[in-house]
């Protein structure tokens, strides 16, 4: 990890902590309570692109998109960008020609 090496472990866990204190709420049993039910699901959160739907399973309910209710597909770099009526997604790909074929596919 990048700029981790010279630190002593209790440096190492105060960088943790402040890295941490960024993302989570400030109450120590609400910040243990997004860490251990995320810990717990059985899945791995994540948006998920199929040929039929798109499936947002970032939380415990999913939202589950039917891709003929898509309304704009696009690329934008190596981003795939998604609309559907009241929701939209931007996906990761490899490259910018990745991007580029999976629109095609869509």
């Amino acid at each position: 990890m990048d700029g981790l090496a010279p630190l002593a472990i209790l440096q190492r866990g105060l960088h943790l902590a402040r890295a941490l204190r960024g993302h989570l709420p400030a109450r120590y049993d609400k910040a243990i309570g997004m860490l251990l039910a995320r810990a717990m699901l059985p899945f791995r959160p994540g948006v998920y692109l199929f040929p039929a739907c798109l499936v947002d399973a970032r939380h415990t309910v999913f939202d589950v998109h039917d891709i003929a209710q898509l309304t704009d597909v696009r690329a934008q770099g190596a981003t795939l960008l998604l609309r559907f009526a009241g929701a939209n997604f931007s996906l990761a790909c490899k490259d910018a020609a990745a991007a580029a074929k999976a629109v095609t596919q869509v």
